[in-house]
């Protein structure tokens, strides 16, 4: 990594990188702090979406509906990550659960906002490419500071 083509390479890379791991884990620790509500699950079911290999992924989609100051919204999110097959089997039709929503927005609602290690290292490796990248500029620079070669 010695020409401005590999720094630009590097700190781009981690900078998309913490665009698309960083923006779920933000939003998820922002959700934390909104107002919660009881919910209720009103549709829970596996789909098929286009996918890989066999033309198939299997999908868990789940409405519930809640009520916010008299106005009752429905919504599909159930984390800002992806959401597993395991956990269809705790969301049954009727089934009771807790909602949060965003004050300014209501229909902007989730249920679930933990945030996994995997998550946490994936915002951490996206990071140590930027700051890679800007050592390696600040080095370039500073090895050639009438321009690089």
């Amino acid at each position: 990594m010695n020409t401005p083509k590999d720094v630009l390479a590097v700190t781009g890379a981690g900078l998309a990188g913490l665009a698309l791991f960083g923006w779920p884990v933000l939003r998820a620790l922002q959700a934390r702090s909104w107002p919660q509500v009881q919910g209720t699950v009103i549709r829970a079911e596996v789909e098929k979406q286009e996918g890989v290999s066999d033309g198939t992924k299997p999908r868990v989609h789940v409405e519930y509906a809640y009520t916010v100051d008299g106005t009752r919204y429905v919504a599909s999110r159930m984390t800002f990550f992806d959401f597993s097959m395991a956990n269809r089997r705790r969301y049954k039709p009727g089934s009771a659960l807790v909602v949060r929503y965003a004050p300014s927005n209501p229909s902007d609602a989730v249920v679930d906002t933990s945030i996994s290690w995997s998550q946490y290292g994936a915002v951490w490796f996206s990071a140590l490419f930027v700051v890679g990248g800007l050592v390696t500029a600040i080095r370039l620079f500073l090895a050639h500071p009438a321009g690089v070669p």
